[in-house]
């Protein structure tokens, strides 16, 4: 299951830049690594094209992801 949310902010309190994070959960801890992803890109860029990207899986803990 995943989930994806995004929202506008600034860095060092400059700029208006929108944000991008999505969080993939894989089942219970042992059953597949969780991972997520950030993206940031301003008015000229796209999140095709973003200013700066993370991508991760995570080394421990668990990513819950809830339904309604």
């Amino acid at each position: 299951m995943s989930a994806q949310f995004q929202g506008t902010g600034t860095i060092n309190g400059e700029g208006l830049y929108t944000f991008g994070v999505k969080a993939k959960d894989n089942g219970d801890p042992g059953a597949g690594a969780d991972h997520f992803d950030i993206k940031i890109w301003n008015g000229t860029d796209t999140e095709a094209d973003p200013i700066h990207k993370a991508k991760n899986t995570i080394a421990g803990g668990n990513i819950q992801v809830h339904t309604k």
